[in-house]
């Protein structure tokens, strides 16, 4: 019997579980068995929680959707924030079973967007019903099994105020699902995290049907949270960071990985949901990263802000973006497997940081709040911004020509002024003389022997009646001539309100191609890291002023000075770790960028904490260089200035950042390009200065009218820093060398004549007063300059020579003047340094010119059939600083190999016409390329394609992805001399 009765107690209890997992199915739900009492508490809870920070949140949106004086485009987006709050509340609603509470967050959502649709406020009525749903909902969540609780809750969606009301029909089926919904345990789906990293993870194309709108909002947002993202990574990774950095770089992530899937952008969506994954496991354990996994992020920063260049059209997509994909995955996989790495705990905020941080909220609270309405902008193309500009410019052009003729028609007026008065002097005299006539006459005697005295009876003929006649039109001429020149003068002051406003007009219209240095501070960043990971240093930059506003073109043109400024100061200034440390200096250097405006110019100094430039071995170069002989005494800023000339390099053997003496070659001549100058200062020990000083704009600029020889120039004011008038200094000349003298100070004076190669006017040479410009050189040396006479200091619109005019030095482009005439716009610090280099070209020692003319910018070949590997690849090699050209296949290469021999080659394997093996033999087949280094760059990865590519003669075989810094080495090995 009690066999029996065993059986059937197990017979019952298998089939209560029969039971129960029909329920189970029925429920659609997983529920834990034997979940306690203290688990389900705790998720109404967390749940109540989430509606009682809803409603605090309510008042302040529903206030601002409330008031009048708030935008339609504010309202919206507050409501429609609340309305996302409302979604993720349903959604975890739903994940704990309660399947009816979902449904009301559902029609809660709709009624919230709704409003945020509407053009006007939010009404008080409405105000009142959107207040009253959390208290109903948090008694529902108290009382779940109550039907009253659930049909007041289901009801009150049905109240006429809301914009979206629940039908009727709908109610009862509400209320039910309310009433029998059942508190769950959801066991959670583990996402099954892949192990590989795919090409299409990391493609940054669009959809076809993408969303225009969201894509603009992406690309409008992505540069400014890349580059957020990347400074808290940066923090976390040099060990500073703190919970806040944490909390950022996770939000960013996931606020990424959001707006990339809703666009379809998934190389951006992919890397920040697993780097999203990471930092969630770092935050959850409170640690900081380990060196390994730190460079991992930083290598996922760098990506990031890559793609986020590349979407905008300023880069290429990034050619390692697969190999940090595959490091993130394996970095996430692993603490899945093992757990999170050792590493330090994050720092919590210090006591006096938090109760600072709670006294300025307190003090914040009891502020008036401001409601800050967000700026309204606008997407125009680029092309159409220039346009305007142009039209612009064409009109200030217009206007100064009718200014000047305005100017002639006064001119001319005050001429006819002028022979109004002779006119009117002899109609006097005329009427003098017919007077004098009339007295002598026959009449005039016949008229005595009347009865009246010639003196009581004026008697007048023909002649008197026209003259009279003549007198009163001259008088009437001078009146008209003096209303037509106050009709003059005010026309003129009407044009000259009328050239302010296009002046303005111009501003604001320069403004618009205006760009704050931040958007270039990320390449920037990346630049300094990556030198130091080559170089094995430490170094920060800190950029200071990155809201500064310059012209887009000018920036674009800047970056590249800059980055090798940067490389040059992290490789040549800044000290190894254990040499800074004997040195009692940090062992991390320090850069300062400080960028500023002042006046029509843009500042930019570059000052790093390392050990300065090393002057002994600058002269020594020199000298060996044959640059300047062994005796020649040169102060410091002579010496530093050396090392702008080109291929010169104080380093005795060729690395991956220098000893190729294209550096600041390469910065001068491009800051010389955009007319602007570089001041160096050094200090042994102490670090080294770099000011670069460059034109807010290229467009217009302020000028001097001279006359020379009869023709009108424009002179630039860039490096004129004054005018001598008559009687302020005198001209000496000794021997060849002619100079200007004020007081003590001896300038050396040419005459502008004679920089623009024009026969010399004796008239200049015996004037004893003409005037003198001053003017500062890019070398910092001030020289006088002589005219013939200064006319006129307007500001001008420059327009370019065009492409069919060839570069001219000293001359910037040419303006028109108000009378028609084209006018050249001169350069005189390019036009003070044109005859020095043809100087220093004739006098250089043959040996220096050899030595010179030796040393070029490597030249880099890449080779590859796909457009975006191409691109890629180049932007690459360039940032690097090298030259680069690209061919899309061997054949293409041949053509450009035979016209330039570059000094490396980087091919694809396959391609079509000539593959990358086809190519490498007919390289290693001819004499002149038998010994072209080559490295081939595939997809191919078996051991059969590796054989036959070093059977074909290729130097390096690499596999897509390939690493970054591993390339670089290659390429520096390669170019090696022997």
């Amino acid at each position: 019997m009690a066999a029996e009765d065993e059986e059937d107690k197990e017979d019952e209890g298998a089939a209560a579980e029969d039971e129960e997992d029909e329920e189970d199915e029925e429920d659609e739900v997983v529920q834990i068995m034997g979940a306690s009492d203290s688990a389900q508490q705790e998720l109404l809870e967390i749940l109540c929680a989430e509606i009682v920070q809803l409603a605090e949140a309510a008042a302040e949106i529903l206030g601002l959707a409330e008031s009048a004086e708030s935008t339609t485009a504010a309202r919206a987006e507050a409501l429609s924030g609340y309305a996302e709050n409302l979604e993720r509340l349903g959604e975890a609603s739903a994940s704990i079973g309660l399947a009816g509470l979902q449904q009301v967050c559902g029609c809660l959502q709709a009624n919230l967007s709704a409003l945020a649709a509407q053009q006007q406020p939010v009404r008080a009525e409405q105000r009142e019903v959107v207040e009253i749903w959390p208290d109903l909902a948090l008694n529902y969540l108290g009382a779940l099994a109550d039907r009253a609780v659930c049909t007041a809750l289901a009801t009150h969606l049905q109240d006429v105020r809301w914009p979206q009301p629940l039908a009727t029909e709908e109610t009862g089926p509400l209320i039910d699902l309310l009433a029998t919904s059942k508190l769950v345990l959801e066991v959670p789906e583990t996402e099954t995290r892949p192990q590989q990293a795919r090409p299409e993870d990391v493609s940054l194309a669009l959809p076809a049907d993408v969303n225009q709108e969201l894509l603009d909002g992406l690309l409008q947002e992505l540069p400014n949270q890349a580059a957020e993202f990347s400074a808290s990574i940066q923090r976390l990774a040099s060990g500073n960071g703190v919970l806040k950095d944490m909390e950022v770089a996770q939000r960013i992530a996931h606020t990424l990985k959001g707006a990339g899937n809703t666009v379809g952008v998934r190389g951006i969506a992919t890397l920040t949901h697993y780097v999203e994954d990471i930092l969630q496991a770092l935050s959850k354990h409170g640690v900081l990263p380990n060196r390994p996994l730190a460079e991992t992020l930083l290598d996922a920063a760098d990506c990031l802000e890559t793609m986020s260049e590349a979407l905008l059209g300023m880069s290429a997509p990034p050619v390692q973006a697969m190999s940090v994909l595959q490091q993130v995955l394996d970095w996430a996989n692993r603490i899945d497997r093992t757990g999170i790495p050792t590493g330090n705990e994050i720092p919590e905020p210090t006591p006096d940081l938090a109760e600072t941080a709670t006294a300025d909220e307190a003090a914040s609270a009891e502020a008036p709040q401001s409601t800050t309405v967000p700026e309204v902008t606008l997407r125009v193309p680029a092309h159409l911004v220039d346009d305007v500009l142009r039209l612009v410019g064409e009109s200030i052009i217009l206007t100064g020509q009718v200014q000047e003729r305005i100017r002639k028609t006064v001119a001319q007026t005050r001429a006819v002024m002028g022979q109004n008065r002779l006119f009117q002097q002899l109609t006097m005299e005329l009427e003098q003389l017919i007077d004098v006539r009339n007295v002598s006459s026959p009449l005039s005697r016949s008229m005595q022997r009347g009865d009246f005295d010639p003196l009581e009876l004026e008697q007048y003929n023909e002649l008197n009646t026209v003259t009279h006649r003549l007198v009163e039109a001259a008088v009437d001429t001078r009146e008209l001539g003096r209303a037509i020149e106050e009709n003059l003068a005010t026309l003129d002051a009407l044009l000259v309100d009328q050239g302010r406003l296009h002046r303005d007009n111009q501003e604001a219209v320069l403004r618009t191609r205006m760009v704050p240095v931040q958007t270039v501070v990320p390449r920037l960043q990346r630049s300094v890291r990556q030198t130091c990971r080559l170089v094995d240093k430490e170094a920060d930059l800190a950029v200071h002023g990155a809201d500064t506003l310059i012209d887009s073109n000018v920036l674009n043109n800047m970056v590249d000075p800059l980055m090798h400024i940067l490389r040059n100061a992290v490789d040549h200034g800044i000290e190894a770790q254990d040499q800074r440390k004997r040195l009692g200096k940090p062992p991390a250097g320090r850069i300062e960028l400080h960028i500023l405006r002042e006046g029509n110019n843009i500042v930019i100094r570059c000052q790093d904490d390392g050990a300065g430039l090393d002057l002994a071995a600058v002269r020594r170069t020199a000298v060996e260089r044959g640059l300047i002989t062994s005796d020649k005494m040169l102060d410091e800023d002579e010496l530093s200035r050396l090392i702008l000339l080109p291929g010169f390099s104080t380093r005795g053997e060729t690395t991956q950042t220098s000893g190729r003496g294209i550096g600041m070659d390469v910065v001068y001549t491009q800051l010389l390009a955009m007319k602007g100058s570089l001041r160096i200062q050094t200090k042994t020990g102490k670090g080294c200065l770099m000011e670069l000083r460059l034109p807010v704009t290229l467009i217009s600029t302020h000028a001097l009218l001279v006359r020379e020889h009869s023709q009108m120039y424009a002179l630039s004011d860039r490096g004129i820093e004054q005018i001598l008038y008559s009687g302020v200094g005198t001209i000496q000349t000794l021997g060849n060398v002619t100079t200007y003298r004020i007081g003590d100070d001896v300038y050396e004076l040419t005459m502008l004549d004679t920089l623009l190669n024009l026969p010399t006017d004796r008239r200049t040479q015996t004037r004893t007063t003409p005037p003198v410009l001053l003017v500062r050189e890019e070398t910092g040396n001030v020289r006088a300059v002589l005219v013939q006479e200064i006319m006129d200091s307007r500001d001008l619109v420059v327009k370019r020579m065009g492409q069919y005019v060839p570069k001219l030095s000293g001359i910037v482009g040419a303006t028109i003047l108000g009378d028609g005439s084209v006018v050249p716009v001169l350069d005189l610090p390019e036009l003070l340094r044109a005859p020095a280099a043809i100087q220093l070209a004739r006098t250089a020692a043959p040996a220096a010119l050899s030595a010179v003319s030796a040393t070029h910018r490597p030249f880099v070949l890449a080779v590859d059939d796909s457009l975006s590997a191409r691109r890629s690849l180049a932007q690459f090699v360039q940032d690097a600083g090298f030259e680069v050209r690209t061919a899309r296949d061997g054949l293409e290469a041949i053509d450009i190999i035979n016209g330039k021999r570059p000094d490396l080659v980087l091919a694809d394997l396959e391609m079509p016409r000539m593959n990358g093996l086809e190519l490498t033999a007919h390289l290693r087949a001819n004499q002149a390329t038998h010994a072209l280094p080559v490295i081939m760059i595939t997809s191919r990865s078996t051991e059969k394609h590796r054989r036959e590519a070093e059977t074909s003669g290729v130097n390096v075989y690499l596999t897509k992805p390939f690493v970054e810094d591993e390339l670089l080495k290659h390429i520096h090995r390669l170019l090696q001399p022997a």
